[in-house]
């Protein structure tokens, strides 16, 4: 939703609800008080490849006719950070609580709980929700792609400013087989600048594709069709960037031991 014609909303919804509690605090005499309100309190950040951290601003108001303050902010787990941009809103005010989760290590639905603690006398505690599905792609020799976006690489094949995972592409072969296989090479640039990738090249029968993009700074290539024949051993996919560097990622043949039989 547009957040122009949120903000409209907000503030329009806010007025109202304010002049309401005017109305009755005058009609009855009572103090005037805060009240928390947070139009869009779930946030579902969809489907995220890999590890990138997903942040967001969630719009916190204060409908009532006194200050709002927030005197605390709980988070579900350690992979959750979320920070208040004022911790006391004037009347018919907002601002915004800004939530990062970190997802490395994290694969499949995701639901994580912010809470937040304040002076209203109705509502002292309002729970906030994010969340969404997070993929890490088979085919990485058990390793993330997260080991090529965040911190410092220490498992993966880098070249100048580019870090790919995995280092090398192991392929198993069994006697009597060969069967084609689809495996997955991430790749980073490690100061964050944006690249594009001008073309893969294999050393055997198979298809190279871009599958999907971290961000202007990260891409995740889908090679499949691979066949493990003999000879490839050693060989190794070449990518070459749009400005002229190139990472060799070798393929790996093991074998597959023979049943042996009782």
């Amino acid at each position: 939703m547009n957040i122009l014609y949120l903000s409209v909303i907000l503030f329009a919804w806010i007025g109202v609800a304010g002049a309401g509690a005017q109305d009755a605090n005058l009609a009855t005499g009572t103090a005037a008080q805060p009240r928390i309100v947070c139009l869009e309190p779930n946030f579902d950040f969809g489907r995220v490849i890999g590890t990138n951290d997903v942040s967001h601003a969630f719009k916190i108001a204060n409908a009532g006719d006194a200050p709002l303050k927030i005197t605390r902010i709980r988070v579900g787990c350690g992979c959750t950070e979320a920070k208040v941009g004022a911790d006391t809103i004037a009347a018919q005010s907002s601002t915004d609580l800004s939530v990062q989760f970190k997802t490395a290590g994290r694969v499949g639905p995701q639901r994580k709980s912010i809470y937040v603690h304040s002076n209203d006398p109705q509502s002292p505690i309002l729970r906030l929700e994010m969340g969404g599905d997070i993929v890490v792609p088979k085919g990485l020799g058990g390793r993330s792609v997260g080991d090529a976006v965040a911190g410092t690489p220490s498992n993966g094949k880098a070249k100048d400013d580019f870090y790919a995972v995995p280092e090398e592409i192991v392929m198993i072969t069994s006697p009597g087989q060969t069967n084609a296989v689809t495996r997955f090479i991430a790749v980073r640039s490690l100061s964050g600048k944006v690249f594009k990738v001008a073309d893969v090249t294999l050393p055997c029968p198979g298809n190279a594709e871009i599958t999907d993009s971290f961000d202007a700074a990260g891409c995740l290539i889908k090679l499949s069709g691979l066949v493990p024949l003999p000879g490839l051993d050693g060989r190794a996919v070449m990518i070459r960037m749009q400005d002229g560097t190139s990472l060799s990622i070798p393929l790996i043949l093991k074998k597959r031991p023979a049943p042996v039989a009782e």
